[in-house]
């Protein structure tokens, strides 16, 4: 008995901490910046942030997330090259890789827990993107006012094992090729 109890509590608390805290939304810290971001859970309070990890202009691909106690670099797989991107954090690693050579309005983005395309909606206006068909659950972003990429509204919809790390990647993609270097 004494045995049953233990690993049903350790597989309780291994279930808590697996899951993903859902986002609701991410707006620049500063009006006339793209460098820092704010993220927003449903637990108000729980804020997290997104930031560039070095101030050079040119150096736009290597970023830095925390939200409480989950944290984790983002980065252009190959210097030089903007068709591919790793992410590492909760001990997971996160690639993606544009579906079609030299368009970053697809992508294909593969985790541990998740297996998808993640692609803009409309091809001339990069305001809104979602997941694909084959997703477990739904994930989309899009701007708050039209045209605006300072503010993001975000649907998270994932199944509860979709990781912190791969729900960032997802953000960090839509944020890099919709908004400017600046």
């Amino acid at each position: 008995m004494v045995r049953y109890l233990l690993s049903l509590s350790l597989l309780l608390s291994l279930s808590v901490i697996g899951t993903s805290q859902k986002l609701t939304g991410i707006s620049t810290r500063y009006s006339d910046s793209f460098r820092e971001w704010i993220l927003f859970t449903e637990n108000e309070g729980r804020e997290g942030e997104l930031t560039l990890r070095w101030p050079e202009p040119e150096l736009w691909g290597a970023w830095e997330y925390r939200l409480q106690e989950q944290f984790g670099r983002l980065r252009h797989k190959w210097p030089g090259r903007l068709d591919a991107w790793e992410a590492q954090g909760e001990g997971v690693t996160v690639n993606a890789r544009t579906l079609w050579r030299d368009d970053p309005r697809e992508w294909r983005v593969d985790g541990p827990f998740l297996r998808t395309n993640w692609k803009s909606v409309y091809g001339n206006v990069s305001d809104e993107w979602q997941t694909g068909e084959r997703s477990p659950g739904y994930f989309a972003m899009y701007t708050s006012y039209e045209g605006d990429p300072r503010d993001w509204i975000i649907v998270d919809e994932f199944a509860p094992e979709v990781t912190f790390t791969e729900k960032m990647m997802l953000v960090l993609l839509t944020l890099y090729h919709s908004t400017p270097k600046q």
